[in-house]
């Protein structure tokens, strides 16, 4: 009895050991890297032209408001003539200085006028709201909100497609933005290869910013574009 018991658990332990050996002898299979995912590539419509600009800088804005500088109104602006327009805060008459544009609270629509400000405010003009509801560009003519842009070496008053910009969601209407826009500013500093898209206020940039953090773009020449007004519906 006692020898047949041995024998079994000689035979149990051989087992166990075959077992192991053929366990440890499998290769284990690695696992397959997925292959990265290739760039989205950007689909440009046929009615654009040639392509003007690779990689320009991207900026936004913005028409300086009264809601945006809270605190007392300390500072006097007026025209070139000298001519008071209303006592704002400073922070806020220096925005104007930098932005170009700004709306008060009573209603008036302001732009930079045609004199150098100095170190003072005297430099503005008040705008016909009627003509100029959103601002007045550098040419003269009015801006449009989320289709103006400003650049020093695109020719004045062209049409241009940005495919990165074609798609955004525009903050008022919320109209899909065709990617069209105006070369109807100018910056005041001296730069290039750098557009400057007008966001109307600054709670729209943040928006679009936020939504859409894009730093650098293509500019494409597109005469047939089509505007859209994106402040209506």
């Amino acid at each position: 009895m006692q020898l047949k018991f041995a024998l079994i658990l000689c035979l149990l332990v051989a087992l166990l050991i075959s077992a192991a050996q053929a366990k440890s002898s499998k290769k284990s299979t690695p696992k397959k890297k997925s292959s990265p995912k290739p760039a989205p590539k950007v689909k440009i419509p046929s009615f654009v032209g040639k392509l003007l600009q690779k990689r320009s800088e991207l900026t936004f804005y913005w028409r300086a408001t009264n809601n945006d500088y809270p605190g007392g109104r300390t500072v006097t602006i007026g025209t070139c003539a000298g001519v008071p327009i209303a006592k704002v805060n400073k922070n806020f008459a220096d925005n104007i200085v930098m932005e170009g544009s700004a709306r008060l609270n009573n209603g008036l629509i302001v732009n930079s006028g045609n004199c150098d400000c100095g170190k003072g405010y005297n430099c503005f003009v008040t705008l016909d709201p009627k003509l100029f509801e959103w601002g007045e560009s550098a040419l003269g003519t009015a801006l449009r909100p989320f289709v103006s842009v400003a650049s020093n070496d695109l020719l004045p008053n062209s049409k241009i497609y940005v495919p990165q910009i074609a798609g955004w969601v525009t903050p008022v209407t919320k109209k899909k933005h065709n990617g069209c826009l105006l070369v109807d500013d100018t910056f005041s500093m001296d730069t290039s290869h750098h557009m400057d898209f007008y966001s109307l206020d600054f709670e729209y940039y943040v928006d679009l910013d936020n939504k859409y953090p894009t730093n650098y773009i293509d500019i494409y020449e597109a005469s047939n574009c089509t505007l859209l007004d994106y402040m209506r519906k």
